[in-house]
């Protein structure tokens, strides 16, 4: 009151905002990708309002709320976020957020070459990068007869070839790895070893001799490996490969064992005795041969032959000449003459001695066609196609025959004087009589 007298009444007044009516985002659509950071803000109308809200989603697990209308992109999806004004008008807004993934730069393959046996069952897998990307791939093959799909990434062997197989990002970002796939055929099942055999049951050997088995496992298809085993090592020594030495007298078994878990054997019983002690062979001490001297024609064939002593001796001679040209060696000391001259034969020990013997062989060349002046009082012409020998004794054996030595003509001489008629034989031919004359006539 105005009077002076202190009397007064109080009114409280309380001045409120206007309620909402409206709540207006900066978007109502937003596209985000994983790991994004995003704000939105909220208007409220009418300006004088309380301008804050409550913000919120429909999904928890897609946007992570940091606070003052920020929010962080956590895995691809949908989500709505709704600003509510939080006067109790109960207006509010809504923002519709989709979030990706990041697109692929990149497929990593659990392998890029891969070989395969037919029907093997196998399986890729793929990584996108970067992680957050999309996982999703979509496999191919460049053959189709080669491998079967059988769905995420596991694949069937068909038949042998050779295949890429494409893993391919979902993302549309056309990003892919490969895998070069060889498949080969399926190896043949080796059977179980059933039988085993050596190619000795028993074996009786000396000491020092070294002993080889060998073992055939049945069926021939399967595993043709054994180990073996020794009932006594200080009999026999082991080589390997199935070869053994004998060490010392005794009897030993050897057992071949097959190495595929079969089960299968073979043994070999071996009895070592001492080696018997072989005769000591003297050396050389001479070397003779039949002839020092030979004279022979032109083709003809003949023998030397070598004694070595003492008997006992290696009797083995090596026959060499100082000319090579005119004499063939035939072997075992047979050599024909090939043309006129002279060369020494030498015969010599093989038994490291170096004994030898040498015979000096002369070459004559084929006897003339018009008279044949022989040593002693042998004389032979020709008279037209006959030959004609004289200074022969009365019963002489005179025989004509090949180098070969097949007989073409023989006659008894009943005089000094024997003919012979050639007729129209030609060639080279030995005439030789039973008093010791022998001669080549050439014709």
């Amino acid at each position: 009151a105005q009077d002076g007298s202190g009397v007064k009444a109080e009114c409280h007044v309380t001045v409120k905002n206007p309620k909402a009516t409206e709540v207006v985002l900066n978007e109502t659509q937003h596209t985000a990708t994983v790991d994004d950071v995003f704000t939105l803000t909220a208007n409220v109308m009418p300006e004088k309002a309380a301008q804050k809200v409550t913000w919120s989603m429909d999904k928890s697990d897609i946007l992570q709320d940091l606070g003052e209308g920020k929010f962080k992109a956590l895995k691809a999806g949908e989500v709505v976020i709704t600003a509510t004004a939080q006067d109790g008008s109960g207006v509010k807004a809504e923002c519709r957020v989709t979030v990706k993934n990041p697109k692929a730069t990149k497929v990593v393959l659990n392998e890029t070459q891969h070989t395969a046996t037919v029907d093997d069952v196998f399986t890729l897998t793929a990584n996108v990068m970067p992680e957050k990307a999309a996982q999703k791939v979509t496999w191919s093959m460049d053959k189709s007869d080669i491998l079967q799909d059988l769905g995420e990434g596991k694949f069937k062997a068909l038949k042998a070839g050779e295949v890429v197989i494409t893993a391919t990002a979902q993302d549309g970002s056309g990003v892919k790895a490969e895998c070069r796939v060889t498949v080969k055929e399926k190896k043949p099942e080796i059977p179980k070893a059933t039988q085993v055999i050596l190619n000795m049951k028993l074996a009786f050997i000396h000491v020092e001799d070294i002993l080889k088995l060998t073992a055939s496992v049945f069926p021939e298809k399967a595993n043709q490996k054994v180990s073996w085993q020794l009932s006594n090592s200080m009999v026999l020594e082991s080589l390997g490969e199935g070869n053994f030495k004998a060490v010392r007298e005794g009897r030993v078994t050897i057992l071949a064992l097959a190495q595929d878990g079969s089960g299968a054997k073979a043994e070999c019983h071996v009895t070592v005795t001492k080696k018997k002690q072989e005769p000591k062979i003297p050396k050389a001490t001479e070397i003779v041969l039949d002839s020092v001297e030979r004279n022979v024609h032109l083709e003809d064939v003949f023998t030397l032959t070598a004694k070595v002593m003492p008997e006992k001796a290696i009797q083995k001679v090596v026959w060499k000449m100082d000319k090579t040209d005119i004499l063939q060696d035939l072997g075992e000391g047979r050599f024909k003459a090939l043309k006129a001259g002279e060369v020494t034969i030498t015969a010599t020990v093989q038994d490291g001695s170096g004994l030898k013997a040498e015979c000096k062989v002369k070459v004559y060349p084929p006897t003339s066609l018009a008279q044949i002046t022989t040593e002693g009082h042998h004389t032979l012409d020709w008279e037209g196609n006959i030959l004609v020998l004289r200074g022969i004794k009365p019963d002489t054996s005179v025989r004509l025959h090949s180098l070969q030595g097949k007989t073409l003509q023989q006659h008894i001489a009943t005089d000094t004087e024997i003919r012979i008629p050639i007729g129209f034989l030609q060639g080279v031919f030995i005439l030789d009589t039973s008093d010791g004359f022998r001669v080549k006539v050439v014709r």
